[in-house]
């Protein structure tokens, strides 16, 4: 009797012990459910929040790009400027040079200082690879015909560099072959001043240079003709103060001039085209000529970062 009332005391104790496991198995489960729900929420509002955020430091950015300019920690405005040039077309070599290969060519004849080469082996039969590239250039199409008669014309390629489609007396300083033995430089003429200038633009607060200076290159000439952007940083800078018409900008407040970073950039390809609506008109100069375009001041800021050839 005894024995009988201890198992069926052992066999209820053991139903509520498995009730019990099983009660707590499923609350565990109700609790990570939960939990994972709350943590999932908590996960979406944080990235929520950080969006939110992310776009109204974006607003702050965009507005504050629009209404301050860029300056240095000295307290001049920034300005980004462009120094585009074409490189010699022709071989320029002054008298005393010549003189010196005939001399040279003459004493080497004389005595015999190389071995002589046989006519052979200098009589290619297939032309330059570089020579044939620059026939085919699109540059190197004429753009200009004048008829002759009996079947004979002149061609005139305007954007050719190439010196066999280049003509050495071009007198128009606007055109891309003036002063083919020298390199020339593009100046611009700036109709607030009334003067001619390398090509500038302010830099706005939060504008890296480099952005700055492809945004002044589309602004300038609409991609209508290309340049190589070879500097990566500026390959110098010069000061100035404001111009008169830049003092009653509420933006150059408690600044204290201007301070100009300059890229040097390369004519590639294309006639060289302007925006009217930003510079009136454009040239191209050798250094010998800058001092005849601009102010002596300005001439003395250039005129040693320019090179002849």
């Amino acid at each position: 009797m005894i024995a009988r009332i201890g198992l069926q005391l052992l066999n209820s104790t053991n139903k509520n012990l498995i009730g019990s496991v099983n009660m707590s198995e499923k609350s565990m489960a109700s609790f990570s459910i939960i939990k994972k729900k709350k943590k999932s929420d908590n996960a979406n509002d944080d990235k929520k929040r950080l969006e939110d955020n992310q776009q109204l430091l974006l607003d702050k950015f965009k507005q504050r790009k629009t209404t301050r300019y860029a300056q240095t920690k000295d307290g001049f405005r920034v300005d980004v400027g462009l120094v585009i040039n074409r490189y010699p077309i022709f071989l320029n070599l002054e008298k005393y040079e010549l003189d010196r290969m005939k001399y040279r060519t003459f004493y080497q004849k004389k005595y015999k200082r190389h071995m002589e080469i046989p006519e052979d082996l200098t009589d290619f039969n297939f032309k330059d690879p570089q020579m044939e590239a620059e026939e085919t250039n699109i540059d190197n199409i004429a753009t200009h015909f004048i008829d002759l008669g009996a079947g004979e014309k002149i061609e005139y390629c305007e954007s050719s560099k190439y010196y066999r489609k280049v003509d050495p007396e071009v007198s128009d300083a606007r055109s891309l072959q003036y002063a083919p033995c020298h390199r020339t430089y593009l100046l611009m003429k700036d109709p607030t001043i009334n003067q001619y200038v390398f090509p500038t633009r302010p830099v706005l607060d939060r504008e890296v240079l480099n952005e700055a200076k492809l945004l002044l290159w589309e602004k300038i000439s609409n991609l209508k003709f290309q340049v190589s952007h070879t500097a990566v940083i500026p390959n110098f800078a010069a000061r100035r103060d404001f111009y008169e018409h830049e003092l009653s900008n509420p933006m150059n407040r408690n600044l204290k001039g201007v301070k100009t970073f300059y890229f040097i950039a390369t004519h590639v390809q294309g006639i060289p085209w302007i925006n009217p609506e930003v510079y009136q008109e454009y040239l191209w100069t050798p250094k010998r000529h800058f001092q005849n375009y601009v102010p002596k001041e300005y001439y003395e800021q250039f005129i040693n970062a320019m090179h002849d050839v």
